[in-house]
């Protein structure tokens, strides 16, 4: 995905309009998979206020923030900042006690954190010096997503199924963000498939549906941590 962000960023593309794209994609997307299942979401004020508050924790805060940075830093550094998610998500669900210390765990979080700062912080380590401001910046992402992963554990509404979750999220992200970037004249759409970022357009939106099709019951079943 991030691939696929950074192509069409180079060639245009904005934040905003790159993520109301992908999110609108990929709610059409789980949308159809959900009715093709009878697993609609309900749409309670729990319901809508869980997928609302794990959105913009999950979704839209971490990827703004990515397709920024973006602009400024290769998307293998943007990887392996985001990398730190697990780490930060384990720590975070010890805070609330999602998860139990266990000193196996622990170790691979510091492990995780300082071989993340040793390809960061080295002098020349970065292809220019002005990118570790960015760099840093990028951090924000993962936390943003571990707080979005325990969130949907401790808060998930009673009887909502994944397919339901992940459809009523995304779309509940893509109802606000497709008409704020339609308004600033920023919403991307692929046109043909003769230019880099079209393709990359089409990229981002599959790899997008897959990803939140197959996150969602990884959570269900095996917790925060372990997605």
């Amino acid at each position: 995905i991030y691939g696929c962000a950074k192509v069409a960023g180079e060639d245009g593309a904005s934040p905003l309009g790159l993520l109301a794209w992908q999110l609108l994609f990929a709610a059409i997307v789980i949308g159809v998979v959900a009715v093709l299942r009878a697993e609609l979401p309900s749409l309670t004020w729990a319901n809508l206020r869980y997928a609302t508050v794990a959105g913009v924790l999950g979704i839209t805060g971490p990827n703004l923030v990515t397709f920024t940075t973006l602009a400024h830093i290769p998307a293998g550094f943007v990887g392996v900042i985001t990398a730190l998610a697990p780490g930060l998500t384990y720590a975070i669900a010890m805070t609330f006690r999602v998860e139990q210390l266990q000193l196996q765990r622990v170790s691979g979080v510091l492990l995780g954190f300082a071989g993340v700062m040793a390809i960061l912080l080295p002098r020349g380590s970065l292809p220019s010096p002005e990118m570790l401001p960015w760099a840093l910046a990028q951090v924000i992402a993962p936390l943003l997503l571990a707080g979005g992963n325990v969130f949907r554990t401790l808060a998930w509404p009673p009887g909502l199924k994944p397919i339901a979750a992940a459809s009523l999220l995304l779309s509940t992200q893509a109802v606000t963000l497709v008409p704020l970037s339609v308004a600033l004249d920023t919403f991307e759409l692929p046109r043909t498939l003769l230019h880099a970022k079209d393709c990359a357009l089409v990229g981002a939106g599959i790899l997008t549906a897959v990803f939140y099709l197959s996150a969602f019951e990884l959570q269900k079943r095996g917790g925060a941590v372990v997605a």
